[in-house]
């Protein structure tokens, strides 16, 4: 597990609201030990790491029950970045609200707080009218909670007992995300990942290749790393991580679904700026913020040549996503309980005391 030391006592001028810090992150990320040279090794997911309920013992430690009403003074919202399943929404959408993000921008050397020892929050686009922030560190890389560490805000505000993580996750066909991730990446220059020889290949070659990934959510919930088979038991637990620990939603139930992401963060949707957000992105008149970060491609229908091989190789993801689309529909009621919980809370904190 992460190492813990004691809690420390933060100077109210390096304080930061948790309830306005939103933490993009791959699952697989948070399963990590540190030696101590500061460099990691990625655990292996075995029955020994699983606690008496069955899940991942990382898991239990450093997120939320589902069940447990929320307490945005004492969380990190947790967003986990599916690729190409609307994290670039998300994290628009939230950089609208206000909300910091601790993702890639905020260390890059060119805003100098990359390697600054105290935690930073800052505008790196101050003459944007938008008014968004991030802060000089990044969740989404293994090294950079690290880094976060060291300066005691991966442990304060994520790992451990008093502040964990109220986790979040966006789903889309694995299908669906594997073909949009085919067509994006021949062009995505911009992207580490960059693959301009993809365009010289016809989707069902790219498809028999060994470039598509095999079952990409359930290896990330359970920690498996690329080389490892996984099996029906990894299945199993990703299942019941996401039932006991995750607010899902569905990209093609997106307004929803960030409805929901919001009462489960703290996020008063009733404010104006944060109407205006959802009208923004959401409005159809306007054009969803959704259709307008898509990239163009054609569809694959099922029981084509396309579908079958792909979907022949990510059989556990297939499972998965079917889950996932009954977790959310039976989720709705346990995440609408959220609103009366905070409604609840309101009336306490604004009565007249004596």
């Amino acid at each position: 597990m992460i190492p813990r030391r004691p809690p420390s006592i933060r100077k109210p001028s390096q304080s930061i609201s948790i309830a306005a810090i939103l933490a993009l992150c791959i699952f697989g990320i948070l399963n990590f030990e540190l030696e101590p040279t500061s460099y990691y090794t990625r655990r292996f997911l075995s029955l020994d790491d699983l606690d008496t309920n069955g899940e991942p013992a990382w898991i239990t430690t450093n997120l939320i029950d589902l069940h447990q009403k929320p307490n945005p003074s004492e969380e990190t919202p947790l967003f986990w970045h599916i690729p190409k399943s609307g994290g670039t929404t998300a994290k628009r959408l939230y950089m609208c609200m206000g909300l910091t993000q601790t993702i890639r921008i905020g260390i890059e050397p060119r805003y100098g707080y990359a390697h600054t020892e105290k935690l930073v929050v800052f505008n790196p686009y101050p003459k944007s009218t938008s008014g968004w922030k991030t802060a000089n560190v990044d969740t989404t890389l293994p090294m950079g909670i690290i880094f976060s560490m060291e300066m005691g805000f991966a442990l304060d505000h994520l790992y451990d007992a008093q502040h964990k993580a109220r986790s979040m996750a966006l789903f889309r066909h694995p299908i669906d995300r594997l073909v949009s991730k085919f067509y994006y990446l021949q062009i995505a220059d911009w992207e580490r990942s960059y693959r301009p020889e993809w365009s010289k290949m016809t989707l069902l070659n790219w498809a028999k290749s060994n470039n598509p990934e095999d079952n990409f959510m359930v290896r990330k919930i359970v920690g498996k790393q690329w080389n490892e088979k996984v099996t029906q038991h990894d299945l199993y637990v990703a299942k019941k991580v996401l039932k006991d620990h995750v607010v899902v939603g569905l990209m093609n139930e997106s307004e929803e679904s960030f409805r929901r992401f919001s009462l489960a963060i703290g996020i008063d949707e009733s404010e104006r700026k944060n109407q205006e957000c959802m009208k923004e992105f959401f409005e159809p008149d306007d054009g969803a913020e959704v259709a307008k970060n898509s990239n163009q491609h054609r569809k694959v229908f099922p029981d084509t040549a396309e579908w079958n091989v792909l979907a022949a190789k990510n059989t556990l993801d297939m499972d998965l996503y079917e889950y996932v689309e009954r977790l959310f529909e039976e989720q709705k009621e346990i995440i609408d309980s959220y609103a009366h919980a905070s409604h609840e809370a309101e009336e306490i904190i604004i009565a007249p005391q004596e």
